[in-house]
């Protein structure tokens, strides 16, 4: 089964982000790590491994353990269920990491012009700031028949829901929406 382009788009994320503590990794490094290692991202919880203070914070929180060792795929893996070992690398994988590695100084310049007040790319958290990058090397370098920006924003959103939090979210969503108006 192939991969879509938003799953190429995460992965994407992903390698930008393990590129960024182990620059001598190629993009087919990260591919092949995510294509074996994606079953030990699983989180298992077992509930004897649980202090009373996490338990009383789980239940306040209203979150529930459905038996006794409750087993979930975190939400950042879940748009990777089919890859497996034989999955070749995606072009557009490849273009979008080293294109957005090659041209970070004009990307991160741009970013900066849209974002408002004290803030910086240098000052956000790594992952914010490389869906930032891809949404806006798509925005301002992939055609758009093939990539429009509102699905690059909307897709950059999505990964910002499942890698951050709804503040992070909402910032990401500013930056790219001013991005997208001065296009």
């Amino acid at each position: 089964m192939s991969l879509g382009i938003a799953q190429i788009r995460e992965l994407a994320v992903i390698a930008l982000y393990q590129r960024w503590f182990n620059p001598e990794m190629s993009v087919e490094d990260v591919f092949n790590y995510v294509k074996v290692a994606k079953t030990e991202f699983t989180q298992s919880v077992v509930y004897e491994e649980i202090d009373e203070e996490t338990l009383t914070i789980w239940q306040a929180s209203g979150r529930v353990l459905t038996s006794v060792t409750e087993q979930n795929i975190p939400k950042q893996l879940q748009s990777f269920p089919h890859l497996n070992k034989n999955e070749a690398l995606p072009e557009y994988l490849v273009e979008l990491v080293e294109n957005v590695t090659a041209k970070r100084e004009a990307l991160d310049q741009l970013l900066n012009e849209h974002i408002q007040g004290q803030w910086s790319v240098r000052r956000l958290e790594f992952i914010n700031r490389f869906i930032l990058e891809v949404a806006a090397y798509e925005i301002t370098e992939v055609p758009e028949d093939k990539v429009p920006a509102v699905v690059a924003i909307d897709q950059a959103l999505d990964l910002a829901k499942r890698y951050s939090d709804d503040r992070s979210r909402r910032f990401i969503n500013g930056v790219l929406s001013q991005l997208l108006l001065a296009e």
